[in-house]
């Protein structure tokens, strides 16, 4: 992000709101708390617990300070993430939900994902989210090796991950995701698989596999830094890649995103926005929108973010992105979906120019990486291994 914090400029001031109707929105609340601190995360969070009703308060006066900026335009999804969501009190949820259903105009269908952690998954608490109108569930069950999970200091055990993911299932609700780690320094890929063959039995309708990175900042890259661990080669990495793509496509996973499996009808409604391109409101320390054109990312500071907004003022970034950097964007989300890249679609975002220049430059790549078809390309399995550096092949420099 480029820019300095500032007042946004109010919508009525413009006489038109920064999403448009015709594309509807995705919101994103930002919860950023967190019991303790997982080794590989670099997302924003606070381990102090103690001002989460403030800043609760806080989010709900971003959200009426904004309200113009959605106006109109209706609502398709509604993602808590985090952080932990799922440490919020029964009211606190209760109170944003209802907030959104006020201020916002949500489609009968919206999908509202609640990401949540198995140690919080209980009888009491899976009921109170399913009254609330949770639709979907996002189990950070991350790895079932207990030894693996102590690594990683996550709060959770092997057992209790798949506890939580049995729970889920019978309190009803049915379209849950779970999240799952590989490239893990230490872990077999039998270890993996043996994990993979426990949670398919319990036939999540999502799966996101993450391959571990490793971020600055981070307990993780402290211990690569210092020689105590070292990453899993990018050879084994691959290959534990490609393993659990076969196994869950053979299950009936649809592979529609090179991290996310989906069974048909799925497909995460919120997340897909991210992917292609289209518009996103971000509320919460940290948390960014996008219009299509405008990105804008909030303070990353709990205190400084409800503090400026007790005054009315929202602290954040603004990037405006130029139209080279907006189709490089395009090309590095399209060609991690499943149906890659369609010339038409560039053609018509982007005029015929920018086809021709990108039809040249991919014109060089084996068929091994990328499947070739009369309106564009998509990558292969194979492809896929190398994804980012095959989209910035293409990138207008």
């Amino acid at each position: 992000m480029h820019g300095i914090p500032h007042k946004i400029i109010h919508p009525a001031a413009t006489g038109k709101p920064l999403f448009l109707p015709k594309v509807g929105l995705g919101v994103y609340i930002h919860i950023p708390f967190c019991k303790r601190a997982c080794h590989y995360c670099d997302f924003y969070f606070s381990t102090q617990l103690r001002y989460k009703k403030e800043l609760v308060q806080a989010l709900a006066r971003e959200a009426r300070l904004r309200q113009e900026e959605w106006a109109g335009a209706e609502i398709h999804s509604l993602y808590f993430g985090g952080g932990t969501p799922s440490l919020l009190e029964p009211s606190e949820l209760a109170d944003l939900l209802d907030l959104f259903h006020r201020l916002a105009n949500p489609v009968p269908e919206v999908e509202i994902t609640l990401e949540v952690n198995p140690e919080d998954v209980n009888s009491k608490n899976l009921a109170t989210w399913k009254k609330l109108g949770i639709n979907r569930l996002s189990l950070g069950l991350q790895s079932l090796q207990t030894r693996i999970l102590q690594w990683m200091n996550r709060g959770h055990s092997g057992p209790q991950g798949l506890e939580a993911l049995k729970k889920a299932g019978e309190a009803g609700f049915d379209n849950i995701n779970v999240d799952i780690i590989f490239a893990i320094p230490g872990l077999e890929l039998s270890c993996i698989l043996n994990d993979l063959r426990e949670i398919l039995k319990f036939q999540p309708t999502h799966i996101s596999c993450y391959e571990l990175t490793c971020e600055p900042r981070t307990a993780y890259a402290h211990e690569v830094k210092t020689g105590k661990i070292f990453p899993v080669e990018e050879a084994a990495s691959g290959e534990q890649f490609l393993t659990l793509s076969e196994i869950l496509e053979s299950a009936g996973y649809n592979h529609y995103e090179i991290s996310n499996y989906a069974r048909p009808g799925f497909e995460a409604i919120h997340n897909r926005r991210y992917w292609e391109g289209l518009p996103v409101l971000g509320l919460g320390p940290s948390a960014v929108s996008f219009d299509g054109r405008m990105r804008t990312q909030n303070v990353a500071h709990n205190i400084r973010y409800m503090t400026s907004l007790q005054k009315g003022v929202r602290l954040c970034e603004t990037e405006i992105l130029t139209p080279s950097a907006l189709l490089n964007e395009y090309l590095l989300t399209r060609l991690r979906l499943q149906e890659g890249l369609s010339f038409t679609a560039l053609r018509q975002r982007f005029g015929p120019d920018a086809e021709q220049r990108i039809r040249s430059r991919a014109a060089k790549w084996s068929p091994q990486v990328a499947e070739w078809r009369s309106d564009g390309f998509r990558l292969t399995r194979q492809g896929r291994l190398l994804a980012d550096h095959l989209a910035a092949d293409l990138f207008e420099i």
